[in-house]
């Protein structure tokens, strides 16, 4: 804890007096946080509960733990899939959940089911009008989960986020080496292996 509090202080002493020297310079060995342009607006909730709570957690790229009326709740997000924490992106894809929600009041919308973890599965929504679960698509740090999900949306997302050669969605990348993975019967989704 003690650690924590001194490196705190340390960043905020660097960029308060030194702000400039604190930026690394990009390098070209590193792995960008692919930027998404986040057009996805929430008009209307899709499900038939919502309620309001803080992200006190972030699990992975697909799942979080929310504070609500005093009480943890674990949501998954739905119809989407992040890769998992020891495929590349993985850190990625939470660190974007991260920047978009930790901390902060969201909005869940959700159908009162569960996974076989006994998580929620939701839509979060951030910002007052992003859905998070397809701005992780757009960005390119998911897939449309269609082992479950049958939305269109997610699947022209993909398809897009693809085209403009996006986060993991980048074939590409010189440096990964894509994969498939059997989901079921005729699905498959792209994995990507070290």
């Amino acid at each position: 804890m003690c650690k924590m509090v001194w490196y705190k202080l340390l960043l905020v002493l660097c960029f308060t007096f030194f702000p400039e020297s604190c930026v690394p310079p990009p390098s070209s060995g590193t792995q960008q946080l692919p930027t998404a342009p986040l057009t996805i607006i929430a008009t209307a909730n899709p499900n038939k509960y919502e309620f309001v709570g803080e992200v006190i957690g972030i699990k992975d790229g697909d799942t979080v733990e929310v504070l609500h009326n005093n009480q943890s709740t674990v949501v998954r997000l739905e119809h989407i899939d992040c890769p998992e924490k020891k495929q590349p992106y993985a850190t990625q894809a939470k660190q974007f959940v991260s920047d978009n929600c930790f901390g902060k009041n969201v909005k869940i919308w959700h159908n009162n089911k569960h996974d076989r973890y006994q998580r929620l599965l939701a839509l979060i929504v951030f910002n007052d009008s992003v859905v998070l679960n397809k701005a992780l698509v757009q960005a390119g740090l998911a897939w449309h989960y269609t082992k479950y999900s049958t939305d269109q949306t997610y699947q022209d997302l993909q398809n897009e986020a693809e085209a403009q050669k996006r986060g993991f969605l980048d074939f590409a990348q010189p440096n990964s080496a894509l994969g498939k993975t059997r989901l079921g019967q005729n699905q498959t989704h792209r994995v990507i292996y070290d």
